[in-house]
């Protein structure tokens, strides 16, 4: 979640296991999906975004499933 220095959300994105995996079969699954990720329309090109995507990214990585 992105949130600006009054606190207010400005972003977020939503990621977990690729849902075309067949993780659901009891196989272990090894790709990562970013499901949503959303930017205040007002907010565009300042970079959000990209910043959200590179957390969101690491996140996967450390969960093993990249």
């Amino acid at each position: 979640m992105a949130i600006d220095d009054r606190g207010d959300t400005v972003g977020w994105a939503c990621f977990g296991p690729c849902r075309s995996e067949p993780s659901a079969l009891g196989e272990v699954c090894t790709l990562g999906e970013v499901y949503a990720p959303y930017v205040s329309p007002d907010l565009t090109g300042q970079g959000i975004g990209g910043k959200l995507l590179e957390v969101t990214l690491t996140e996967l990585r450390l969960r093993r499933v990249l």
